[in-house]
């Protein structure tokens, strides 16, 4: 299956510093319990986890819209097997993030910059700091 120029618009709730972590790594998400078959090593014994938002210092936290956009063929299983992704996000405090993704059979595609696989990082801005790639 082919889909061309789709666009998913999400709106995520952060807080603080996690904003430009996550935007950078092009994933959106919110807190969540960890449990140790899903922490990341290193990250043991640290508590993240609030039961809502309304638990969050009002003073840190950040909403963001989402808008990601993508072409490529999903093949016959839920991940993207080819094409590029394109993420554009902006905060409520002003800040935005873009980042585009490409796969190896894009001709934008360098290498210089891998994140999975055969996909490559070709441009990550953050506004104020320009492309951080």
């Amino acid at each position: 299956m082919v889909i061309e120029g789709f666009c998913l618009k999400i709106q995520r709730t952060l807080a603080g510093a996690a904003v430009a972590t996550l935007a950078t790594l092009g994933v959106a998400g919110t807190a969540h319990a960890a449990d140790d078959s899903t922490t990341v090593p290193g990250q043991q014994g640290r508590d993240g986890t609030v039961d809502g938002v309304d638990e969050l210092d009002p003073d840190t936290v950040v909403t963001c819209d989402y808008q990601v956009i993508y072409r490529g063929d999903f093949g016959d299983d839920p991940s993207l097997d080819d094409g590029w992704i394109k993420n554009n996000i902006r905060c409520d405090d002003g800040t935005t993030y873009n980042s585009t993704y490409v796969r190896s059979e894009v001709p934008r595609y360098t290498g210089e910059h891998p994140i999975w696989g055969s996909w490559d990082i070709e441009v990550s801005t953050v506004s104020g700091t320009g492309n951080t790639v």
